[in-house]
């Protein structure tokens, strides 16, 4: 499967994508995509989520000013989820997958949050906190009762900040709502070991789901369970 498009974010003209999803499960749910780095020694927000008016409170994908990938959920003053690699990510002539998958009904606290780098699932953390079971998790809504938004490429405060915009490409971004998914649903290994894309089918999205394949120019529409423009 080839992938003809993708959307570029250039930092210094503070451009992003964001929701105000609906209510959902909060529990389970997967994100995937391809991200090509621009710019390296900064943070570089991938996805993001937080609560209006409660900037402390909020759920990130991102490459963080080391280099390395960070994925966590910060609520109430504490850390339910924090992953950062050991890995550093520097290589800027590279397409990365990442998939971030989420199941807080899980026994085993590592099975929990599960994160994979063109296809292989990352065990190697610096930092490994895994929320407790049941946890209400963030990335998709981050609560019920307040409007924060859900961003793509910077980060919620009290408000959208681009201070830390991600520089860089993104394509086939996807996010399932409700379903913990692994590698093996977007890529598959070729013939010399690379990790390659493979064409998507019968995912369902549920509530607050969507796709993402940067086809076309001007504004897109996600598709999926959730159809909003972006």
């Amino acid at each position: 499967f080839t992938i003809d498009q993708s959307l570029r974010f250039e930092d210094g003209s503070s451009a992003y994508l964001s929701r105000t999803p609906s209510a959902s499960t909060y529990k389970i749910g997967t994100y995937s995509f391809w991200v090509k780095r621009g710019e390296l020694g900064t943070i570089n927000v991938i996805a993001q989520s937080g609560r209006d008016g409660l900037g402390n409170d909020q759920t990130q994908i991102s490459f963080w000013s080391d280099d390395t990938l960070r994925i966590y959920s910060y609520r109430s003053s504490a850390y339910e989820l924090n992953l950062i690699t050991d890995a550093l990510y520097r290589d800027t002539s590279a397409w990365y997958h990442i998939v971030v998958a989420w199941d807080t009904t899980q026994g085993t606290p590592a099975n929990r949050c599960k994160v994979y780098v063109n296809g292989e699932q990352i065990t190697d953390f610096s930092t490994e906190t895994y929320p407790d079971a049941d946890d209400l998790m963030m990335f998709e809504n981050p609560n019920a009762s307040n409007s924060g938004q859900c961003l793509i490429g910077a980060y919620w405060n009290t408000a959208a900040d681009t201070s830390h915009s991600l520089s860089g490409y993104l394509s086939e971004f996807y996010f399932v709502d409700g379903t913990q998914l692994t590698q093996s649903s977007f890529g598959e290994t070729g013939t010399y070991g690379e990790w390659k894309p493979i064409e998507v089918e019968g995912l369902t999205y549920g509530t607050n789901g969507f796709y993402l394949s940067f086809a076309g120019g001007g504004v897109m529409s996600a598709t999926g369970g959730d159809s909003t423009d972006t």
